[in-house]
């Protein structure tokens, strides 16, 4: 993660994605062993295909999301694209 990420409650930059486990930079794909390649979240695999990870908070203390930060992603063959529900 470079510039991307989201702020909560208090203004903090999370630790990790919806649905990963806090504290560990993770998606919910982790967790549940189904990322692409082993990786932390599939949107890292930085390849021609089109991936996704979705998955929602557990740790209703961070929440509200306050700040989506959208940036560069480091990666050459990657793009965001974001819905909030």
């Amino acid at each position: 993660m470079t510039d991307n990420g989201w702020r909560t409650r208090d203004g903090s930059l999370a630790d990790y994605f919806f649905g990963g486990v806090k504290g560990q930079m993770n998606c919910a794909c982790k967790v549940d062993n189904s990322c692409y390649s082993g990786l932390n979240c599939n949107c890292n695999a930085d390849d021609h295909v089109i991936r996704e990870d979705e998955g929602f908070s557990t740790y209703k203390d961070d929440l509200p999301v306050t700040v989506f930060l959208n940036g560069d992603t480091g990666m050459t063959l990657q793009r965001i694209m974001l819905s909030l529900h």
